[in-house]
This record gives C-alpha cells, sequence and structure tokens, in this order.
C-alpha cells in the first residue's frame, strides 16, 4: 500500500469560521475551498492549547505543553533553549 500524501495547513488566528467552505459567505477563500472540496475537512477539532507556539509543538512531537516546555508564544531565544524536548527520534 502506497503512503498516502497529507498537507496540513496551521493558521493563526484563522478560525473555522473563516472560511467559505464551512459556510462563511462574507470572506473569499477560493483556494482554501478548492482545497477542501478535492480532499477532507475537519469538522471537529481539539487543540492542548489556545496559543500557536504550544499548540503546533504538541502537533510536531504529540506532547503536552508542560511536556515540550513551551507554554505561551515563541520569543528569540539562546539557541540552547529553544530545542524541543523529547523529539521523536527517526
Amino acid at each position: 500500500m502506497d503512503r498516502p500524501n497529507v498537507l496540513l495547513f496551521l493558521t493563526d488566528d484563522h478560525g473555522q469560521w473563516a472560511n467559505g467552505c464551512y459556510g462563511n459567505s462574507e470572506l473569499q477563500t477560493p483556494n482554501l475551498d478548492r482545497l477542501a472540496a478535492a480532499g477532507a475537512r475537519f469538522a471537529n477539532a481539539f487543540t492542548p492549547c489556545p496559543v500557536c507556539s504550544p499548540a503546533r509543538a504538541c502537533l510536531m512531537t504529540g506532547r503536552t505543553p508542560s511536556q515540550v516546555g513551551i507554554h505561551d508564544c515563541s520569543r528569540r531565544r539562546n539557541r540552547s533553549s529553544a530545542t524541543l524536548t523529547g523529539w521523536p527520534a527517526r
């Protein structure tokens, strides 16, 4: 069996309500609407944190914000402290 081709879009401050494919007639999102029509869209979703940086770290690692050590928006830091703990080994 071939591996699936998965494309995941992550956007900041862009709720489900902000897409035409979910019923919004005021905002025009033709490219996202076309992708949604040709692929799959989520009807329900969960985030372990409402802030983008920890939520993205959790998605990439499969861990909670406390486990990855990112609890708020990322800022420029010393490189040695900016690594994700527990990054999955290849």
